[in-house]
């Protein structure tokens, strides 16, 4: 949420948002409920996520659509990838 936040608003929203990242990630591993590692993976994660996910609703990048795809009486699901050029 908060590289989402940091991409659409103008500060002082990066830095709150960032900062409340940083202090629940930290309050986590101080109550011993994760591992440094544990809360490392998810901040690289969420920060990942979060940039492309920004990135794909941009207005410039629509041109690629990923959809789900569950066929018809024969189980199973899929992904259908179009581009647009």
């Amino acid at each position: 949420m908060a590289a989402v936040f940091a991409d659409r608003y103008e500060q002082p929203v990066p830095f709150i948002a960032y900062t409340l990242a940083i202090l629940i990630s930290l309050s986590r591993i101080y109550h011993n409920e994760h591992f440094a590692s544990d809360v490392f993976g998810g901040a690289v994660l969420g920060f990942t996520l979060g940039k492309v996910l920004s990135w794909r609703h941009n207005d410039e990048n629509r041109r690629w659509t990923v959809l789900p795809f569950a066929p018809n009486g024969r189980g199973g699901l899929g992904l259908t990838f179009t581009y647009a050029f």
